[in-house]
């Protein structure tokens, strides 16, 4: 087998983890890309700014399938080129990154001080404030920093509890 398998870092558990990992972080530097050009008129103009306008959501779900459909199959065939389990765990990474964003953006649009994992909820600022100069993710603010567009200047945390109430009340579907 001539492939990535073949190196002993890329196999067993650890290689399966790490091929994982950089998945994740790859579907995050896309996630953070897409919304930008969006704000550009480069990508998915119409329906980004539809969105803004109405700031709301369409549910996990029907959100979840519709960037499955739109964000996914461009990218899907990464891992491949690699070996057909590089491939498929990669891709398994993509698609556990795309829930995890989706379900991000719901809960920064419905109670954005229970985004416990970020400094601020970027997103929620995003839609809020500045309307597409800064903020860019929806999981992680990793690539705002990295590319100074990170802003949390409106930010006033309401010290509120995080709630397992909240953090599931979002719209589901």
């Amino acid at each position: 087998m001539n492939s990535i398998e073949t190196i002993p870092f890329f196999g067993g558990v650890a290689g399966a983890i790490t091929v994982f990992v950089i998945a994740i972080i790859f579907s995050s530097f896309v996630e953070y890309w897409i919304h930008r050009l969006a704000h550009e008129g480069i990508v998915l103009k119409e329906v980004h700014w539809s969105h803004h306008q109405i700031n709301r959501t369409g549910g996990w779900l029907w959100d979840y399938l519709y960037v499955i459909r739109i964000g996914l199959w461009p990218f899907a065939w990464i891992g491949f080129p690699f070996g057909v389990r590089v491939g498929f765990i990669f891709l398994l990474g993509e698609i556990v990154y795309l829930g995890l964003a989706v379900y991000s953006h719901e809960l920064q649009h419905r109670y954005p001080n229970q985004v416990f994992w970020m400094k601020c909820p970027v997103h929620y600022l995003h839609h809020r404030y500045r309307k597409g100069s800064d903020n860019f993710g929806l999981l992680t603010d990793f690539w705002d920093r990295v590319f100074r567009t990170s802003s949390d200047q409106f930010w006033k945390p309401s010290g509120e509890k995080i709630s397992l109430r909240k953090l599931l009340g979002i719209k589901w579907y």
